[in-house]
């Protein structure tokens, strides 16, 4: 692989294990932006596992629940691929992309 060549991460998604290919790279702007509502969020850490790019973790501080919350740890590797917030049971994860739209 060469010097600037991004990194093509595999990981698993969804409940079946399928693999996904999903380019993950560090960049100086992210191609998506996550957001995560502490007080909705368990700590199930079904995000943590879903993102093939490892931009989520568990944090170290508990919310109004109890409960240790899911952060955004590295938001420049962000794809915008959503799958934190599809499998994430408490709904408590918006995704967004960034979409990129030429001027003719």
């Amino acid at each position: 692989m060469k010097k600037d060549e991004p990194k093509v991460m595999s990981g698993k998604s969804g409940s079946r294990g399928q693999k996904s290919r999903i380019r993950c790279e560090v960049s100086t702007e992210a191609r998506g932006k996550v957001e995560i509502n502490r007080e909705l969020c368990k700590g199930c850490e079904y995000c943590v596992s879903a993102c093939p790019c490892s931009v989520l973790r568990i944090g170290d501080e508990i919310n109004r629940s109890g409960y240790f919350y899911a952060v955004v740890s590295e938001p420049l590797r962000c794809t915008g691929c959503a799958l934190c917030a599809e499998i994430c049971p408490d709904i408590a994860i918006k995704v967004w992309r960034k979409v990129n739209r030429k001027d003719k």
